[in-house]
């Protein structure tokens, strides 16, 4: 999965969650950008001891490919309880309006890419440039310690994710920004996006390979 960071306005995030008997409350997005960014910080909300709920029912996330569109579809689950929750992430996070329930399942959120064939994410390491050599040693042009990191970061995908891909890069903010799951690692990787290459794999299939760097904030 991929989660670009995009130029819409997601201080329209406002949700409001009602977990019976108690009264509902409302979880406000203020400085996320991205659909991941956003979605890490509503379950951290919805699991704060401030919440009326804790201790009862807990919540916890996940996401599956949408075979309709290519994006990834937020899947949210309470253990303990039911929930309801309004329409106010349907633009954003894809959640509509659900009424007691144990899990919700939205539509492909928003700047979200989850190709068919997963997305590569390898040699996340800190990396030096080429340096001087001679005889007997070389000389590396800084400090191994304080080298960027420079990732390799591809997908092959069908001709649906090459339309969602061309889709999200258009709503994504400038500078390009993306949160990236590494699969191997179970790690997310914040990266800056550059040009990307997309070559012929198969009669139906694309691979696209992504000129990145980080480490982002």
């Amino acid at each position: 999965m991929i989660s670009l960071r995009t130029s819409a306005d997601w201080t329209a995030l406002v949700v409001e969650v009602v977990v019976a008997p108690d009264p509902g409350e409302i979880f406000s997005n203020t400085t996320k950008t991205s659909a991941y960014e956003a979605m890490v910080d509503f379950d951290a909300w919805l699991n704060d001891a401030a919440r009326a709920w804790f201790g009862v029912v807990s919540f916890s996330w996940r996401w599956a490919r949408d075979p309709t569109t290519g994006g990834a579809l937020l899947i949210l689950t309470a253990a303990g309880g039911l929930f309801s929750i309004d329409a106010g992430a349907q633009s954003t996070l894809g959640f509509s309006l659900g009424v007691g329930q144990s899990t919700t399942t939205g539509a492909a959120a928003l700047g979200t890419i989850a190709p068919v064939g997963g997305v590569a994410v390898r040699a996340h390491m800190r990396q030096l440039a080429v340096g001087d050599a001679c005889t007997d040693g070389a000389v590396r042009p800084g400090v191994p310690g304080a080298a960027h990191y420079r990732p390799s970061v591809s997908f092959v995908g069908d001709s649906l994710d090459a339309g969602r891909t061309a889709a999200m890069l258009a709503t994504a903010s400038n500078p390009r920004i993306a949160v990236v799951w590494q699969k191997h690692l179970d790690a997310w990787r914040t990266l800056a996006i550059g040009p990307i290459a997309r070559t012929v794999a198969s009669t139906h299939h694309y691979k696209f390979d992504l000129n990145v760097s980080g480490e982002v904030l």
